[in-house]
């Protein structure tokens, strides 16, 4: 038996929502769900290629304290949509064994800005440790070209880049502050558009977050409203601007079905109640900050890792 950590259940969920796998026992105890290690596919060509037992056991050497406390909201940040194209571009590929490529892209958080090793660091390097720890037989490429202060306007124009991938992982919430709001859906909406029409169709997968002003009370600079602005944690300083970036990013992905996962919704999903323990969830102002003596930046990463 072992224990699965937060993501590895909300993988097991998607799962056998998409009637992939099937497993025999699942039982609770010591407030952990614990499976079987005998989990099998429904389609025998997967078991060929793929060891999922593997998979959760590289999952769980990514537990963190902070995103294992809020255990019972995982099943809120998942929002689901068409999975006919990770069927089409990933799905064949593992019954197969074929090389699935996947494209990260973003802004200074994809990065790693401000992080000592930014390679090292991002939260994409754990992500690729874990996808390409053995559990698929096959190879998974992973390549994150996230650049800082790029919005989704930079990306759009630079859609050709991803033709060839089977999918894109796209993160970028905390970027598009500079914009009206208003604009997102529209912007957002020509990305979708572009990425569909590409002659691979790549899938599609959104990252969804938001940002603080930590205690710098110049942040509020991007934040100019003082109806917007708020404060908890012992000045630790927050915008509802930053908060709904992500309602209007998700109007589109809402419309066309566009699966996504939101760090919001785990960490925050009432703007007016904000978390006691805010400012370890997210240290910094537009992207998580680093010192030698101090690993939230860690736990942040490992929190993003966790529910991608």
């Amino acid at each position: 038996m072992m224990i699965l950590s937060p993501l590895a259940i909300l993988l097991l969920w998607l799962l056998l929502k998409c009637n992939m796998i099937t497993y025999s026992r699942v039982h609770f105890h010591d407030n952990h769900l614990h499976t079987s290690n005998n989990i099998t596919f429904n389609n025998n060509k997967l078991n060929e290629h793929i060891n999922l037992s593997h998979f959760f056991k590289s999952i769980n050497q990514s537990l963190n304290s902070t995103i294992d406390a809020n255990i019972e909201h995982m099943s809120t940040v998942y929002h689901s949509g068409n999975i006919c194209p990770f069927k089409r571009n990933i799905y064949s590929k593992m019954i197969k064994g074929d090389k699935v490529n996947i494209l990260i892209i973003g802004g200074s958080v994809t990065y790693g800005a401000d992080l000592p090793d930014r390679i090292k660091q991002r939260w994409s390097t754990k992500f690729i440790s874990i996808m390409n720890s053995g559990w698929y037989h096959g190879i998974i490429d992973i390549r994150n070209i996230g650049v800082g202060a790029c919005n989704i306007d930079v990306w759009i124009y630079r859609v050709n880049e991803m033709k060839d991938y089977d999918m894109i992982i796209v993160d970028l919430s905390p970027n598009d502050q500079g914009f009206d709001l208003q604009a997102l859906p529209h912007l957002y909406r020509t990305f979708i558009h572009l990425i569909d029409n590409l002659p691979h169709h790549p899938a599609l997968y959104f990252h969804e977050a938001f940002r603080t002003g930590a205690y710098n009370i110049k942040e509020y600079n991007h934040c100019k409203n003082k109806v917007d602005q708020g404060m908890c944690c012992n000045g630790f300083l927050y915008c509802r601007r930053w908060w709904d970036m992500q309602d209007f990013v998700s109007i589109p992905l809402h419309k066309y079905k566009v699966p996504y996962i939101s760090y919001r919704d785990l960490v925050w999903p009432d703007y007016y109640h904000p978390p006691s323990n805010l400012n370890e969830w997210w240290n910094g102002a537009s992207h998580p900050v680093s010192d030698d003596d101090d690993d939230d930046d860690d736990a942040v990463s490992s929190s993003i890792v966790n529910i991608v």
